[in-house]
């Protein structure tokens, strides 16, 4: 029977119950409130991924952008008007910019179509050739077999203005510039603002002229320089030194998230076209546009059903509230189980009793962990994520778990002077464990709130009732003196072990960190 209810202590101490069910809860409600702003969340971990983002990669056009293209202004070196409406009645192209251009051209059927040539993000024109020639239709640095400077600076005038410009051309010859304009989301530059405001690094990145993307970036209140990217090879040569790409194509959108994840950044990826499929993939975080393509929200763990970007705060928000309630229920829970195997351990080879009864277990563990742990989960917490998971939650548990080890091994040395009952043996350890998990607890709870102080004070009270008026049901029983005199002073004692083995498990840690980048350096 000794054995049995040991083996049954164990087990009720070791395995922390309560903490899938924390988790579980708490990814739940933050998949609920992201449906109620309109968000819905394809992956459960999502919100959670969310929270730790250091970098969100973004794409321009439907995303930055409101996805809406329009000719603003034609410039026509000859008459093209029925030329480019018949090249887009030949095309199947359903691109944001075809479309633009098809609204705002009307075919005339007067030219008899022999092939055409769709566009492609690669290629980056689409021609069509008719009896007389053959036309392209796109960006001029890749048509063109021979740049005319010229020609350069002036596409240069209409993307300053933050306009994408196409080119009609014929042969060597420029027919006419097509100018488009893509206006800016309203919540675009609160939005990217307040990600600055986090420490969350932005990179735009587009298959757009780097020169289009940089001036609509500072209408944004975006300030760095762009790059153009179909002059890059290795794009691990510039993810460091730029913010803002242009001419990307799908495989090198994807191969700057891989190099930013190869940096140990947490990546998260908008997007809402074709092309930005694969990097989506690739990211940490996806999260596609409510109108964008099916491709893309198939891909996605979030979808952002009104497009609307000023929700990403909020689902930056709600994620670090995930990790946040998280982390301190699992920095409670963690600390039963790691003194629990510790003492299993010392039991076999040094002590002569396990010091306690799984009623009393019960107790702490209701009362120090699980009520708590339930309450801090529906808590909202969204501070900046500081640190690796893992050792935030090991320097949170590991000094509670030693500072009972040690209170335990100092009853069992007290016993080698002075008669102490089994009964009495595990009283004592029942007191100091508990006081030692209420006080992990209130670590746990800084900085404290109204809500935090009368959780604190409420478990507290809860553990001196228990044991004062509920002695027979939790195995407790009278001390002697000396035995009173004893708790007392350790549990006065606990505050300074446990910040003492706080500062050293930091110092610890930091240096297995230190190593580690030294080693990875």
């Amino acid at each position: 029977l000794k054995y049995f209810m040991m083996a049954v202590t164990l087990i009720v101490v070791a395995v922390p119950e309560g903490l899938p069910m924390s988790v579980t809860l708490s990814l739940a409600l933050n998949m609920r409130r992201m449906l109620s702003t309109n968000n819905l969340v394809r992956k459960m971990h999502a919100c959670e991924t969310m929270g730790a983002i250091t970098v969100i990669c973004t794409d321009k056009t439907g995303t930055l952008t409101q996805g809406k293209l329009s000719v603003c202004h034609v410039e026509e070196i000859e008459n093209v008007d029925g030329i480019l409406g018949d090249m887009m009645q030949a095309l199947p192209d359903d691109n944001a910019t075809a479309i633009a251009i098809r609204n705002y051209f009307k075919a005339r059927n007067y030219k008899k179509v022999v092939s055409y040539l769709p566009f492609s993000s690669q290629r980056k024109y689409s021609s069509v050739t008719f009896e007389d020639g053959e036309y392209k239709l796109g960006a001029y640095s890749y048509i063109a077999k021979e740049i005319d400077l010229d020609v350069e600076k002036h596409i240069e005038d209409y993307t300053s203005q933050a306009m994408r410009v196409v080119v009609l051309m014929k042969d060597s010859a420029v027919l006419a510039y097509i100018c488009l304009r893509d206006e800016l989301r309203p919540d675009a530059k609160d939005t990217l603002n307040f990600f600055k405001k986090q420490g969350v690094d932005i990179k735009i990145i587009s298959g757009d002229d780097p020169r289009t993307v940089e001036a609509l970036a500072k209408k944004a209140g975006f300030t760095s320089k762009s790059i153009d990217m179909s002059t890059i090879k290795d794009v691990e040569m510039v993810v460091d030194s730029y913010s803002i790409f242009g001419r990307v194509t799908p495989e090198q959108k994807k191969e700057l998230v891989l190099a930013l994840k190869r940096r140990n950044k947490t990546v998260a990826m908008t997007g809402d076209g074709v092309n930005d499929v694969m990097a989506l993939k690739e990211a940490d975080c996806s999260i596609a546009m409510g109108s964008g393509s099916q491709a893309c929200k198939s891909v996605a763990s979030l979808v952002l059903l009104e497009n609307q970007m000023n929700t990403l705060p909020v689902i930056l928000y709600q994620g670090r509230c995930v990790i946040n309630n998280i982390q301190r229920t699992a920095s409670l829970f963690l600390v039963k189980t790691i003194f629990s195997i510790a003492l299993s351990l010392l039991t076999l080879v040094c002590l002569k009793n396990y010091p306690f009864k799984p009623i009393q277990l019960t107790l702490i563990s209701a009362l120090a962990t699980g009520i708590p742990s339930f309450i801090l989960t529906l808590e909202p917490n969204g501070n900046i994520v500081k640190g690796n998971f893992l050792r935030n939650v090991i320097s949170k548990a590991l000094p509670g778990a030693i500072c009972v080890i040690c209170s335990v091994i100092g009853v069992s040395i007290l016993g080698h002077f002075v008669y102490i009952s089994p009964k009495e043996y595990s009283t004592m350890c029942t007191i100091l464990a508990g006081v030692n998990a209420l006080m992990v607890l209130t670590r746990v709870c800084v900085p404290m709130t109204m809500l935090r102080k009368i959780l604190v004070t409420i478990m507290s009270v809860i553990f001196a009732v228990s044991i004062i008026l509920c002695k027979n049901f939790f195995y407790i029983v009278h001390l002697q003196w000396y035995e009173i005199i004893y708790v007392i002073l350790n549990v006065c004692l606990i505050p300074f072990i446990l910040t003492l083995v706080s500062n050293w498990v930091k110092i610890i840690l930091k240096k297995i960190n230190h190593k580690k980048k030294k080693f990875g350096n």
